[in-house]
């Protein structure tokens, strides 16, 4: 193959030894409709465990295909720590599966849907949907893990002692820059980001938040929506990874 193999992640029952079996019909219709594999082409193969696994296809029709293991490696693009999203509820779906879809790409190891005052979808906060959305976004991203969604958590419930929680709060313009608590990081294993639903959290819940552990800080003086609002805290943190590693 001229291009860089296409990455998939499996479920470890596809993995027998040295081979690969994949029965999927909706995969293997990708590979043979729109990807066209044939014989002896290349693919990277994950099962979620740091690794990268390089396969040759043997074998392939419309019922399975069948593959050797040429070379097993570590996956690189990982970050050095445990990075959290805790992501007030979206009004609308869409938004939801923006933000799920951006997080992965950025890294994050756990996303927790939180319930707060002025979070109003009604949707699913995990579904088929979804996880398509986040495995599409990790190998898109070449990533070797797939982050999770936790069940969502009611604001009144977080709690945070071991990991270093941020509060992105840009209604409060007298938090120090995210950027700037970042410099000033030393050895974080785990870290959290909590960003809140379209009009921001209460001042009651920014002070429960706050008195339970977070640390408030602000992503610049413009207000941002909620998927911008990610990229930006995420992308930061993840920029500053080698300095707070």
């Amino acid at each position: 193959m001229d291009h860089k193999p296409h990455r998939f992640f499996l479920d470890l029952e596809n993995k027998q030894d040295n081979k690969i079996v994949i029965r999927d019909n909706k995969l293997l219709h990708q590979f043979l409709k729109v990807l066209r594999f044939k014989e002896s082409d290349l693919i990277i193969c994950l099962f979620n465990d740091h690794q990268e696994y390089l396969v040759k296809i043997t074998k392939i029709s419309k019922k399975q295909c069948l593959g050797e293991i040429m070379k097993k490696q570590k996956n690189k693009n990982e970050l050095p720590f445990q990075l959290t999203l805790y992501q007030a509820l979206p009004n609308k779906k869409d938004t939801w599966e923006r933000v799920i879809s951006k997080a992965t790409e950025l890294g994050v190891t756990t996303i927790v849907p939180v319930l707060s005052q002025r979070s109003y979808g009604k949707y699913p906060t995990s579904s088929p949907r979804l996880q398509n959305i986040l495995k599409e976004s990790a190998e898109s991203a070449e990533r070797g893990c797939l982050p999770s969604i936790t069940s969502a958590l009611k604001l009144s419930k977080m709690t945070f002692s071991k990991q270093h929680v941020f509060l992105a709060d840009s209604f409060n313009k007298k938090a120090p820059l995210l950027s700037e608590c970042l410099i000033n990081a030393k050895n974080l294993q785990e870290i959290g980001i909590i960003i809140g639903p379209e009009g921001g959290f209460t001042k009651n819940e920014v002070n429960y938040l706050v008195n339970n552990g977070a640390n408030t800080v602000n992503l610049g003086p413009r207000i941002l929506r909620i998927e911008t609002a990610v990229i930006v805290a995420l992308g930061q943190i993840t920029f500053f990874s080698e300095k707070i590693s």
